[in-house]
């Protein structure tokens, strides 16, 4: 419906009735109300009135101060605004709400689910389990330091070939513990965390007649090939 807003593949919002919609949502994944308004810039759903937009209402969203990201369903964008333009934002006679950007929206439901190489999960010497790779999805106007700032913090520090930036986006390929992901989201400047993919390959490059192996993650890694995945 008009009121509803599809949050990535993790929550179907109902601006009339925010706290029913959220209710399955960890607490700890929930910023406290206001609080963004806190810091320099903050991160949040516009929702314009209605089904369409036009170019007038995205020109004074922008003249308003909000920085316009991804689009979303239901005639919502994911906007940075700075907390001096927040109420001007929130004041345009088509928008219908303005809410966080929350980090429970950050966080792929896919996660622990992916197929995982053997040889990516395990490390061939050791036998040791290796850090999970995640694909960071930055926001749109955001700087890039300050996001290095926040995971230095975590004590993770992506290589510099593990950054990958154009005009569209800018996305970290981040090494470390899942029990991180939690902490990973509720960094302001990441918009979507996700489980690295890996190709599937049809055949062993060494040996064609065996069929390659991979593991699935579900928060442990085993190398029994009885619970392995065939691909």
């Amino acid at each position: 419906t008009e009121d509803e807003i599809v949050v990535n593949a993790t929550a179907t919002l109902n601006i009339r009735d925010l706290k029913a919609s959220l209710q399955g949502v960890p607490k700890e994944l929930l910023r406290h109300a206001g609080r963004q308004l806190a810091d320099r810039d903050g991160f949040y759903l516009v929702k314009i009135a209605g089904f369409t937009r036009n170019q007038e209402q995205v020109d004074a969203l922008t003249h308003a101060g909000a920085v316009l990201g991804e689009y979303l369903n239901i005639n919502t964008y994911i906007a940075k605004i700075p907390s001096a333009s927040f109420a001007a934002v929130k004041a345009l006679p088509f928008v219908s709400f303005v809410g966080d950007y929350e980090p429970a929206y950050k966080i792929s439901p896919r996660i622990g689910l992916e197929e995982i190489p053997v040889d990516e999960a395990i490390d061939a010497v050791t036998g040791q389990a290796k850090p999970w790779v995640f694909e960071v999805v930055l926001h749109n106007g955001v700087y890039l330091n300050d996001v290095l700032s926040e995971l230095g913090r975590l004590r993770i520090f992506p290589e510099a070939d593990d950054i990958v930036s154009n005009e569209a986006m800018t996305v970290l390929r981040v090494r470390t513990v899942p029990d991180a992901v939690p902490a990973l989201a509720m960094i302001p400047g990441v918009k979507w965390i996700a489980e690295k993919t890996y190709p599937r390959l049809l055949a062993s490059a060494t040996n064609p007649a065996t069929i390659p192996m991979v593991l699935q993650n579900n928060g442990a890694y085993t190398t029994n090939t009885a619970i392995g995945w065939k691909l």
